[in-house]
């Protein structure tokens, strides 16, 4: 009978020193007990290797990857019931083997994987970061490789905050974007609780571009950008929020905030001067127009951590405790290295379309369904891949997908790697065509046979590049593909 199903009273135990005396007292039954009981240790080695592989059953739920549940679960939670494909014992010692396994692989942490211009990928621990070079340790050896050169280092993957966690968005003039569980205005500065983290920072409030409250929600954060950011005029606004709309009087915020964290907000009504205190905390949304000075630095890279808080940074140092980032706009923020997801070189040196938003977009199905284009990822929502190569950018498209970016003549080169994702199943055969200024560069029928297109055009001049993905059978079942890398040069 399985200790679950059993449960003695010792298992009922609440406290941290009884539950350590009861796993010493489990520990010494199972080292000294009777051969019989210890016969598995003798049999490990014959075992299958499928026996072999650990599963951990979590008061009661087995899962093979067990790490990031167990991670998240209370601390009684973490208590492991080990188990050999369904048999549950409390003797550790044909387990022992795999459970150090999963030890180290829970304290080691992830490798970063760089990213360069010319499509190369090294994984490494990374060592150091400055203005002039990035340096990882690839096996026994330091790499170097020159900043101009990077695109982007891979740490780990970022995630959604949780489903329910509430924050306020906070932007900087230099684009750099906070979610924040929590906000105090003192004096010039602003201070900031991260959400999904125990992550603070101070940021100057001359930085701030706006601050919106309960942007978790999405409807609000798309009314307020489409609305007000999207529309800026020439006066700082305060916007109410009344009976589910949006509501902006425009005027003049305080550069500093009183004893009570509030901003003085000045407006005018039928032609009268009026002053009020407004608390940010508890405003809906605050909009001010302010822009870089003309000293303002140039940005390095792009910071984003594992709640997808973003910081264009001007400055960046790797030390002992993470990373220490000076944004463009003057803001310092200091994380820990688990807490950085990647870092983005990209900057001005190439445009990637997964990363604009095109100017128009037609999503379609013979079936009547809609695949959504994805950015970054493939239609499964994970790594690009095509001939088991991955790749950090791409558009993953279904057909039939129309997309139309707008160039403005301001690029040289458009450079692609084209092909069927390698880990999205179907085996149709697409047609993608691209076009500049209606002028046909490239229109031929993609299937799970072909090896992958490498494609480069000039582009000089182009004002719109449209790209189709279209379908020539009955159904646009399996007609999907990977525009990997797609890349504007100037």
């Amino acid at each position: 009978m399985s200790l679950l199903a059993s449960r003695p009273k010792w298992f009922l135990c609440r406290t941290p020193r009884a539950v350590a005396a009861s796993f010493r007292a489990a520990a010494a039954r199972c080292l000294f007990s009777s051969p019989r009981k210890v016969s598995m240790a003798t049999s490990w080695s014959a075992m299958p290797l499928w026996d072999r592989i650990p599963i951990l059953s979590i008061r009661g739920r087995q899962d093979r990857s067990p790490i990031p549940r167990l991670l998240g679960l209370p601390l009684w939670d973490r208590i492991p019931i080990l188990s050999i494909r369904g048999r549950q014992d409390w003797n550790p010692i044909p387990r022992l083997p795999g459970l150090l396994a999963l030890l180290v692989c829970a304290a080691v942490s992830p490798a970063a994987e760089l990213h360069t211009l010319a499509n190369k990928h090294l994984t490494g621990d990374l060592v150091s970061v400055s203005d002039k070079e990035i340096v990882l340790r690839v096996a026994a050896s330091e790499v170097k490789t020159p900043v101009g050169e990077v695109l982007q280092i891979d740490l780990q993957r970022d995630a959604p905050l949780a489903a329910g966690t509430k924050y306020a968005d906070i932007e900087l003039i230099d684009g750099s974007l906070l979610h924040c569980s929590k906000f105090t205005i003192k004096g010039k500065d602003i201070e900031v609780a991260l959400a999904g983290s125990d992550l603070k920072a101070k940021v100057p409030l001359a930085a701030v571009s706006y601050i919106l409250n309960d942007a978790h929600e999405a409807a609000i954060r798309q009314e307020w950008l489409d609305k007000f950011v999207a529309r800026k005029g020439n006066q700082d606004v305060l916007a109410i929020r009344r009976d589910g709309v949006f509501n902006g009087l425009e005027g003049t915020l305080g550069d500093s905030g009183n004893d009570k964290g509030e901003l003085v907000f000045q407006y005018e009504v039928a032609g009268k001067r009026k002053s009020r205190d407004i608390d940010p905390a508890k405003a809906h949304a605050l909009l001010f127009i302010r822009s870089l000075p003309a000293d303002a630095p140039g940005p390095l890279c792009k910071v984003y951590d594992l709640n997808q808080n973003l910081i264009v940074a001007a400055k960046l140092a790797l030390g002992a405790n993470g990373f220490s980032v000076t944004s463009v706009a003057g803001a310092k923020i200091d994380f820990p290295k688990q807490n950085v997801a990647r870092l983005d070189y990209s900057n001005d040196k190439i445009v990637f379309l997964s990363d604009l938003k095109p100017a128009e977009l037609v999503e379609k199905s013979k079936q009547g369904r809609k695949e959504t284009v994805r950015m970054n990822k493939n239609l499964d929502n994970n790594p690009i891949e095509i001939d088991d190569q991955p790749f950090a950018k791409g558009l993953a498209m279904h057909a039939y997908t129309e997309l139309v970016y707008n160039l403005d003549g301001k690029y040289q080169k458009f450079e692609a790697v084209l092909g069927m994702d390698a880990k999205v199943g179907g085996s149709g055969k697409p047609v993608v065509t691209i076009e500049a200024d209606g002028n046909k560069l490239f229109s031929e029928t993609v299937t799970r046979k072909d090896k992958r297109r490498e494609l480069s055009y000039s582009v000089k001049g182009v004002k719109q590049l449209r790209i189709v993905v279209s379908s020539t059978g009955l159904l646009d079942l399996g007609d999907h593909v990977d525009l990997a890398n797609p890349k504007l040069s100037k």
